[in-house]
């Protein structure tokens, strides 16, 4: 099996449950869910090379570990000081079946060789190409993959070719795995040792252990069907722990 790759904050993988599967960022913005203020700039300006479309049209996914795990360490680790303790914001990443992601489309994807956020930071629009191959993406060394949302189902990329998802400490998973909102997914400790290491760590003191316990308030709150409690807690982890 052939896969690809979506990082999430973990505070979003039950609003990603309850609707099956994966949105644009601009459906995100519609749903009036969280959405990271950061790439707002980039994401939302028209390209060419997309013919005319955003990033935030886009369902986003990288074809490569290597650049994301740059990505990832940084989102879990936060802004720190060399030697000091992670801050640990949760992330996980939703391990897709590229097969059963081509499968879904009504149209070829688009792929760029470059990390496209940081080209359109340093002003230059990244190079775009379709693609409906997954060999001929990988002899393209393509690293991120946009999906526009108009070319899925119900603008969703569904969790039925989810295969598996991946979280950073032994803690995490125990919180996922406890709630039955969560039992029909696969979810699997990294095996990033050092990785794991150091997120379990920074959960051992603050602002790791409260994130932590935000989110088993969160899920508390879901279980308990409290929108109320839910959303304001979704938008103190978003305050606190978007990267």
């Amino acid at each position: 099996m052939r896969h690809w790759y979506h990082v999430a904050p973990l505070f979003h993988l039950p609003n990603i449950v309850d609707r099956g599967g994966l949105v644009c960022g601009a459906d995100v913005s519609t749903a009036g869910l969280p959405r990271r203020e950061s790439s707002r700039e980039f994401d939302d300006q028209p390209l060419a090379g997309l013919n005319g479309s955003r990033v935030a049209d886009c369902v986003l996914l990288y074809q490569k570990r290597g650049p994301m795990n740059n990505l990832l360490v940084n989102k879990i680790r936060g802004n720190r000081k060399k030697g000091a303790v992670w801050r640990c914001y949760p992330h996980v990443v939703l391990r897709f079946d590229s097969e059963e992601c081509l499968s879904l489309m009504t149209s070829p994807v688009w792929g760029a060789s470059v990390n496209v956020g940081r080209s359109l930071r340093n002003s230059t629009e990244p190079e775009f190409k379709h693609y409906n191959d997954y060999d001929v993406m990988m002899t393209d060394e393509v690293q991120e993959i946009l999906i526009l949302a108009e070319s899925l189902p119900g603008r969703l990329l569904s969790l039925a070719a989810l295969d598996s998802i991946e979280v950073f400490s032994q803690a995490d998973q125990r919180l996922v795995q406890s709630y039955t909102v969560f039992n029909s997914l696969s979810v699997a400790l990294s095996t990033a040792q050092r990785r794991v290491s150091d997120c379990t760590a920074g959960q051992l003191s603050e602002p790791g252990a409260g994130y932590l316990r935000m989110h088993r308030e969160l899920f508390d709150a879901i279980e308990q069907q409290d929108d109320d409690l839910r959303k304001t807690l979704v938008e103190q982890l978003a305050s606190q722990c978007f990267d």
